[in-house]
Parts: structure tokens; sequence; C-alpha cells
């Protein structure tokens, strides 16, 4: 079993407990932010690790410096846009419009996650390895022919069935189910690839951020107007009438970051030593002081938040304290410049895999 997997399905466990327990406990929602984000990231990262290691390589597609560059540009500009086009047109309209468009993203994604997880059982293997459905190659829409096997189409009826009951009920537990997939998904599936291109990402949106958070009330706007899955909500009474919330970005992007240095730390171990060594946490230095960094960012965060009764921009607080826990271990180990010149896909040209 990896490193690690076991801990994982607690965590698991543990999200699933929180939000069936929160209809009728009501939990501190800032401990709970801080709790189920950082469970959130762990699976995240156990997850990108075994698909890295484990799966076939030709799968892992890491992220250009350009990408990185002009991430935070993107973003912006989408926010810019969405908050023009709820100024010009009526909220409902365009509210309606992106639920629309969310039911069919949301449903891929669910479908997705279910299926990635449920397809190593016996019992649903052989419903995957029965296709169904083919389709042809679509120009602009689908880049090259595709059959859908039964599985899959079980796995999308049910995500389109969940999605369709969250933007009919807009139920809070619906609400963090669809997010918190998402932030699997996106954590697991994309690879930073370069540890310099972690720096130049975080480092944008550092600076994006802190702007749209501090300078303008456009995030708050797009929030409040739009009845889609982009943040988790932390109820602060039974009643559910009020939530204390954090947005999906404030998790899936330093969990880019963090998963790389999982990896890091494996590939440096497996470098370092011999197959008949076995990897444990001990080994895992980069990966535990950068989540610990996390934790501690968003904890300070919440504190400022309250302290202040301002929204504040996570990444402000959680990459500075990342960046420090990171380069502080890489100088006590003596590091530094195999963290600076670090390449994972170097490593996959290598063709090694974890026993």
């Amino acid at each position: 079993m990896f490193i690690g997997e076991i801990f994982s399905l607690i965590c698991y466990v543990l999200l699933i407990l929180f939000h069936l327990l929160g209809n009728y406990i009501n939990f501190d929602s800032s401990m709970m932010i801080q709790i189920q984000t950082s469970l959130i990231i762990y699976i995240g990262c156990i997850n990108s690790a075994k698909k890295f290691f484990y799966n076939n390589n030709t799968e892992i597609k890491p992220m250009k410096r350009k990408d990185a560059l002009l991430y935070a540009i993107k973003g912006s500009l989408i926010l810019f846009i969405i908050s023009l086009s709820l100024i010009i047109f009526n909220h409902n309209f365009i509210n309606f419009l992106f639920s629309f468009y969310f039911i069919f993203f949301d449903t891929y994604s669910i479908s997705s996650f279910i299926k990635g997880k449920i397809n190593n059982f016996l019992t649903f293997k052989k419903y995957n390895q029965n296709q169904i459905l083919s389709i042809k190659k679509i120009p602009f829409i689908i880049n090259e022919h595709k059959t859908i096997s039964q599985l899959e189409i079980f796995t999308l009826i049910l995500g389109f069935i969940i999605s369709v009951f969250f933007y009919i009920s807009n139920n809070w537990i619906l609400n963090n189910f669809i997010g918190i997939i998402l932030c699997l998904n996106s954590i697991e599936n994309i690879f930073l690839g370069e540890f310099k291109i972690g720096l130049i990402l975080l480092s944008s949106l550092f600076i994006y951020d802190i702007f749209f958070v501090y300078f303008t009330n456009i995030m708050n706007n797009i929030t409040l107007n739009l009845d889609i899955p982009l943040i988790l909500k932390f109820p602060n009474s039974i009643s559910k009438s009020n939530f204390n919330t954090i947005g999906l970005g404030d998790i899936i992007i330093p969990g880019f970051f963090i998963s790389l240095m999982l990896r890091f730390d494996i590939i440096l171990f497996k470098k370092k030593n011999n197959e008949e060594l076995k990897l444990n946490y001990l080994n895992l230095k980069y990966f535990l002081n950068s989540l610990i960094g996390y934790i501690t960012g968003i904890f300070i965060t919440i504190s400022i938040m309250i302290i202040f009764k301002h929204s504040q921009p996570a990444l402000l607080f959680i990459v500075p304290i990342l960046f420090f826990n990171v380069f502080i271990t890489s100088l006590l180990f003596s590091e530094y410049k195999i963290l600076w010149n670090f390449n994972e896909i170097s490593f996959i040209k290598e063709d090694n895999k974890i026993n």
C-alpha cells in the first residue's frame, strides 16, 4: 500500500462524518475550515503521488512556465468579465447561464472522480471494460475518438443527478461535496513539474488574491450572486442561516505546491536509497513542513478575519509561510540547490517507479 494511503482513507471518513454530523451538531466553523481544508489537501497530495508513481507516465502533463505566468492574468480577466456581465445583465439570468454550464462541468467532475475510485474494484472493473458507446472526433470539442463504458454511463448519470439536485436545493452539504471533488481532481491531476514553476504560480496568485480582496469587491459580488460551488461553506449555527466560507482556490493552489513537495520527498528518497529501504513519514520533511505551513497560514487568516471582521486574502498568509518552511528545510539539510533545480519530469524520463 502506498505511503499515507491508510490515513487518506481516514481523512475521507472524517470529511463525510463532519458533514453528516454538521446538520445536528454546531461545530466551530473556523475550526472546521482549518481541519477540513488540511484533510482535503492531504488526500489530494497522496492521490497525486500515487498517480505520478504508479500510473502510466504518458498521463503526466506538467504545467508550462508560460501557463503559470498567465494563470493570474486569465483569472483576473474571467473575474472582470463575470462582474461586468452581472452589471449589464440581470443577475438571475447570469446565474442561470452559469448554473446550466456548471451542471455539466460538475457532472463530469463527479463522474471522473467516482469512476477513478471504484474502477479498481473487481465488481466494477468488468463494467468499465464493457464499451457500449462510441463518440467520433469533433473539432474544437472532442480532440480524439472516445468510447464510453457502462461504468462511465452509471457515474455520469449519478453525477448529473447530484448536480441537478444541488442547483435545485442549494444544499450546503452538496455544495461542499462538489467543491471537495473539484479540489481533489485538480490537486490530483495537475502537476507543476518544476519547483520554479511553483514559485511563479504562487507568487503571481499571491498578488492576485491581495488585489481582488483588498482593492475590489468583485470576488464577494460574484460569490453572493452566483450559486455555483466555488466555495466551501461551514455553518455557524444549526439553523444553517449563516456560513463561514473559503474559496476553492485557497485550497487548490497551495495544494499544487504541497503535492509537488511530496513528490520531491519521494524522488529524493529514492535517489538516495536502495529499493530495500522503506519510505516513511520521517522521509517526507518537505511535504510535512509545507502542510504545517498551510495549516499555520489558514489559522492566521481566520484569526485576522475575526479580529478585523473583514474578508482576508488567504494566500497573503499561506504563500510566504509555505515558501519560508520549504526554504528553511532545504537550508537545514543542505539541499537548496537540489530543490531549486528540481524537475520531476526528468524523473519520469528515467522511467523509475516506486515499488
